[in-house]
């Protein structure tokens, strides 16, 4: 296609053109602008102060997390239970062999169904390792609550009748988190199995061992849990890998127990 005529005529046209357009797309814009009142000075801050909050809070649950394992490893019960929601309503442990409910329980979980710190001779030659790995953490749009999963390859040494017994233990945790007195606290963990097997055999070979105190003669056989535990899925030839043990946390704005671990 030709144009004919004087070129600075055109020019001037088509430059007419983007500024009509450029008129349209500003008064479009202020208009939309209008429908939206802009954030006040003070609610920027907050909303930015929110955001920086959120972002430290992943750090800081999965500092949260590790201290758990680290003291678990030292049998450093009191530490532990110091870790979980003094002052929350609902705090909640589950460990493969049951459920334990309120802070008091919780207490009793560590207290009475683990080997304590200061118990040298029992703790001689036992050696258990939970390490996380895969941290999938969703910090609640309001900032008061988070939620995370990790996959947890461990390890379990023990002395069983005067023999040294050592064991590949897998797991996986999910677990809520609140904010008390302006620190994350462990309000619902979930522990969830996945494999214990002798260190010599394959996961694969035969029925998998019974994961609780009892088995090493460390404590047991009396657990002091509320209930039986909620889930109970470990590996075997005929059972299909659940994605709902635990569910990875999805974006939320505020805490719903449904969604609980």
């Amino acid at each position: 296609m030709e144009i004919s005529g004087n070129s600075s005529a055109v020019r001037g046209v088509v430059l007419s053109g983007m500024m009509g357009a450029a008129a349209l797309l500003f008064l479009f814009s202020s208009a939309s602008a209008q429908t939206k009142p802009a954030q006040s000075g003070s609610d920027r801050q907050a909303s930015l102060t929110l955001r920086l909050d959120r972002l430290q809070a992943v750090r800081d649950v999965q500092n949260l997390m590790s201290r758990y394992t680290y003291y678990q490893s030292a049998a450093m019960q009191d530490e532990t239970i110091a870790l979980f929601a003094q002052h929350t309503p609902g705090t909640r442990v589950e460990m493969l062999w049951g459920v334990y409910d309120g802070l008091d329980s919780v207490k009793k979980c560590y207290k009475l169904d683990h080997l304590q710190h200061s118990d040298l001779k029992k703790r001689a030659g036992v050696m258990q390792i939970d390490t996380l790995t895969t941290p999938i953490i969703q910090v609640a749009g309001d900032g008061k609550t988070a939620k995370g999963v990790w996959m947890s390859p461990g390890l379990d040494s023990t002395v069983v009748d005067g023999k040294p017994s050592a064991k590949w233990a897998w797991t996986k945790y999910g677990a809520d988190f609140v904010k008390e007195d302006g620190a994350w606290k462990i309000w619902h963990l979930h522990i969830y199995g996945i494999f214990l097997t002798d260190y010599h055999k394959s996961w694969a070979d035969g029925p998998q061992l019974k994961y609780d105190a009892s088995y090493a003669g460390l404590i047991g056989p009396q657990m002091h849990n509320d209930r039986p535990p909620t889930t109970s899925w470990t590996f075997s030839a005929d059972t299909v890998f659940p994605d709902d043990q635990p569910s990875i946390p999805q974006p939320y704005q505020t805490f719903d127990e449904k969604t609980a671990y």
